[in-house]
């Protein structure tokens, strides 16, 4: 929710951590960096966890009828 001063509680957040960061010395570039590629990262980190859980169903469900055809066509004396 945007305050009467248009900015959000994320955005006066950073500004204070990086008003410290600057005042103490440390460098803000990987801060605005951080701010700018943290969601994208975050999204395609997500997606590739996605995959490999589909994935690894798939695999899981080829290998449950593998089985089960293997099975079938056993005869038992």
């Amino acid at each position: 929710m945007r305050r009467p001063d248009g900015l959000s509680g994320r955005q006066r957040v950073l500004g204070v951590v990086g008003f410290f960061m600057r005042r103490y010395g440390y460098p803000v570039a990987p801060l605005v960096i951080d701010m700018i590629l943290g969601p994208m990262a975050e999204e395609q980190r997500l997606a590739a966890e996605d995959l490999a859980t589909r994935e690894r169903e798939a695999i899981s469900i080829e290998a449950q009828v593998t089985e089960g055809a293997h099975r079938s066509g056993r005869q038992e004396d």
